[in-house]
């Protein structure tokens, strides 16, 4: 019996120190699994840096922008931060105290350029034509017109205008003719734009192919909605790039492809064909460049329906990796 509790005993203590050792081997840790980003002020200060620097830029038209209630999505300031210029469709005026702030707080402190943005058809578009009727001349409306845009970027701390121009498309009215969407570019390349001897901007969305050659010159950026079937291959990029190559001081640089994001936000877009490999058109997009040299960008319309996405803006951070890789 003895004999037998020696070996029982023995057994015992062999039991606990291999249950305790077991304990430490599954304990717990805290691990580290991606190494978080340290928001102070030196990280804003180089991303700030990392927008001025000559690059591929990201863009997007913003709507539903009311920094309202308790989805995230609504914010300007949960795009990632590499974007670089947005355009506010819609939700642009009378802006709330909220919606200062979040201006705010991406022009200043991540240094994303945030434009106005509207279909420009008739003088008052979003204004009111009312405010210019007493002006004598059709020529004084479009330049008092212009001016009060001007007027209205200065208010609300905006840094330019996207000027929706699709004529083509049915969007015409009395400042869309040749002569007088010359008129309008020129007063508004006073203040703003490559011309204006300021940092503010100046861009052209729809079909900037069809203004007067010596306008591209006040353009910082010609915007082409490349939109699904019409921008699925390098090739179709191509006919868009070629279509603006005639403006004045036109280059590579300023010509920025852009897919719809209210229709296709899920799945990245499109269908696009590139050297025999299929991905997602706003991939297609980033890969894509001009014969000529690098191109000015990628966007995505109505980028908002694509923050759901586990990451948010999953594809929107895809294409800008792929135009300019992080630094590892």
């Amino acid at each position: 019996m003895k004999y037998n509790a020696f070996y029982y005993t023995l057994f015992s203590i062999g039991m606990l120190f291999a249950l305790l050792s077991c304990d430490e081997y599954t304990k717990p840790e805290a691990i580290e699994v991606q190494k978080k980003v340290i928001k102070d002020d030196i990280y804003y200060e180089n991303l700030r840096a990392y927008k001025r620097s000559d690059h591929a830029i990201a863009f997007g038209w913003f709507g539903g922008w009311t920094c309202s209630g308790a989805s995230a999505k609504n914010r300007l300031s949960t795009l990632p931060d590499s974007v670089d210029l947005v355009s506010i469709w819609g939700n642009w005026f009378n802006l709330n105290e909220a919606q200062q702030e979040d201006l705010n707080n991406v022009r200043k402190n991540k240094g994303t350029k945030v434009l106005m943005c509207w279909i420009c058809q008739n003088v008052g578009d979003q204004i009111g034509a009312e405010h210019f009727e007493a002006l004598p001349t059709h020529e004084e409306k479009i330049k008092a017109y212009a001016k009060a845009i001007i007027d209205t970027i200065d208010k609300y701390g905006y840094d330019g205008f996207d000027i929706d121009y699709e004529p083509g498309y049915g969007a015409k009215g009395n400042i869309t003719s040749e002569e007088n969407m010359e008129i309008f570019i020129k007063e508004l390349g006073k203040y703003l734009g490559p011309q204006s001897g300021t940092d503010r901007i100046l861009v052209c969305d729809g079909e900037p192919y069809a203004l007067k050659a010596e306008l591209g010159k006040y353009l910082n950026y010609c915007i082409c909605q490349a939109y699904a079937s019409w921008g699925n291959s390098d090739a179709k990029l191509n006919r868009y790039y070629d279509k603006c190559t005639y403006l004045e001081e036109f280059t590579p640089k300023k010509i920025i492809v852009t897919e719809n994001f209210e229709s296709y936000w899920q799945n990245g877009g499109v269908d696009f064909i590139k050297d025999g490999v299929k991905m997602n058109s706003l991939e297609g997009m980033a890969r894509w460049n001009p014969v000529d040299g690098r191109k000015g960008g990628v966007g995505t319309y109505h980028m908002e329906y694509e923050y759901i996405h586990n990451p948010d803006y999953k594809y929107l951070r895809e294409a800008i990796q792929i135009m300019n890789p992080a630094v590892k």
